[in-house]
């Protein structure tokens, strides 16, 4: 992987961590401790002279103290106005839905102005939703918290939008999903603006696997009821104990008083998703339930979703959660 030399010459590379609005507390201390420290911790560790790597600042849009996470205010070095030159941005996470438009007007501009004038942008989490505004991720793949990736897609559908990638890079634009790809992304962007070296140091300070790539473990099936399809309501009913179950499209769409083709387009307007994938969906995440509680056989748990080929539904998990059924049982099981 190359290293960003654009504007760097012989100087410390420049990075700027954007509070945003109601932000979480994590998502701003994992930004700061991880540049802020490169160059640091690792030396102190092994007796060498402390050598920072980067130079860093934490703004909010207007200098004030920012509130976040049930922290009344977090003070920052100064407003995002206030800077001139620098290399990399990194926006919080972004949380909560009433926030000032013409404040985030603002940081979007503001965003696109520097992104123009050369610096890199880097988004943690639900800030993707702040860098697609912008315009810049149009056409270019993007993630966010597995969580908020439909809502992601819906708002911006010229965004290529990939829930199950833990972080993304487009050369000057990076997106990451949930606090662990937030951490991950910034070791790869200490690769990026450093060294893979001093990458590999801070990881080791920081007890972190930076090579894992995807979120697909931790993502959980939201079942979507925000609609007002009654019908495919009454049908989701159904299905939420029925899933193990084998049955015909055309028995499910008589069973709530609609033809089959209707029922077919009014599912997938409805729940995004077609009714062969939302089975699915629902099975794999029962599996998952098992895997996390029970000591049973693949096979047992194969049987008990409603799979009767082992081998399909281990292929069907793995495809679904990036990890096999024995995997997902080591990382999240509590025995």
């Amino acid at each position: 992987m190359k290293r960003i030399q654009s504007k760097l010459k012989n100087r410390k590379p420049r990075v700027v961590i954007l509070a945003t609005p109601g932000t979480m507390l994590t998502s701003v201390a994992t930004g700061m401790d991880v540049f802020s420290t490169a160059g640091v911790m690792w030396n102190r560790i092994t007796r060498v002279p402390d050598a920072p790597v980067f130079d860093v600042q934490l703004v909010s849009s207007d200098g004030r103290p920012v509130p976040c996470n049930g922290v009344p205010s977090l003070g920052v070095h100064g407003a995002m106005t206030d800077v001139k030159d620098v290399d990399l941005i990194i926006i919080t996470a972004l949380v909560g839905q009433n926030h000032d438009r013409q404040q985030l007007l603002q940081i979007v501009q503001w965003l696109r102005e520097k992104h123009e004038s050369g610096s890199a942008l880097a988004s943690f989490c639900t800030g993707a939703f702040l860098l697609a505004a912008t315009g810049l991720l149009d056409g270019k793949n993007a993630t966010t918290h597995w969580g908020q990736a439909r809502k992601l897609q819906q708002m911006y559908p010229r965004v290529k939008v990939t829930p199950h990638r833990l972080l993304t890079d487009d050369g000057t634009l990076f997106t990451s999903g949930g606090s662990h790809g937030a951490m991950n992304l910034c070791l790869h962007l200490v690769e990026r603006f450093a060294s893979r070296e001093i990458a590999v140091q801070s990881a080791k300070v920081m007890v972190r696997d930076f090579e894992l790539k995807s979120q697909s473990p931790f993502a959980t099936f939201l079942r979507d009821r925000d609609h007002s399809d009654n019908e495919i309501a009454l049908a989701q009913d159904y299905l939420e104990c029925a899933y193990h179950q084998s049955f015909q499209t055309d028995h499910l769409a008589e069973r709530v008083g609609l033809g089959r083709r209707t029922f077919e387009r009014r599912f997938r307007t409805a729940t995004g998703a077609s009714l062969r994938e939302y089975i699915q969906h629902l099975r794999i995440e029962a599996a998952k339930r098992i895997l996390e509680s029970e000591n049973h056989s693949v096979e047992q748990i194969a049987e008990a979703v409603g799979y009767t080929d082992p081998a399909t539904f281990s292929k069907l998990f793995t495809r679904c959660c990036g990890v096999a059924p024995s995997a997902y049982r080591r990382k999240f099981a509590s025995f």
